[in-house]
């Protein structure tokens, strides 16, 4: 088995860039990234946030998730932020509620 040097390079150098980055975001912009796993066919890089509004919303449309993919960008951003939100605010059930 050959073992492509240059790529394996790439992904580590693309790791450890991915993981400063999500050093550097906030707690909520890290927990509408989890979120979006839910409602898109992969969770938002954290270069998502330096993208315009518009920019946003066109790449959550082209993420979507089969059940959303007709959902318009600003629509699935609501229910992204919203789960966000309330994982953020610890408002989902415990275990000894």
């Amino acid at each position: 088995m050959k073992i492509d040097l240059n790529t394996s390079l790439k992904n580590n150098i693309h790791e450890n860039s991915l993981t400063k980055t999500m050093e550097n975001l906030t707690y909520q912009q890290r927990c509408f990234i989890w979120a979006s796993g839910f409602y898109l066919s992969e969770e938002v890089d954290p270069d998502f946030y330096e993208l315009s509004t518009e920019e946003q919303f066109e790449s959550l449309e082209q993420m979507a998730w089969e059940p959303f993919e007709n959902y318009r960008g600003k629509d699935i951003y609501q229910y992204i932020h919203q789960l966000a939100y309330e994982i953020q605010n610890k408002l989902y059930p415990m275990e000894n509620d």
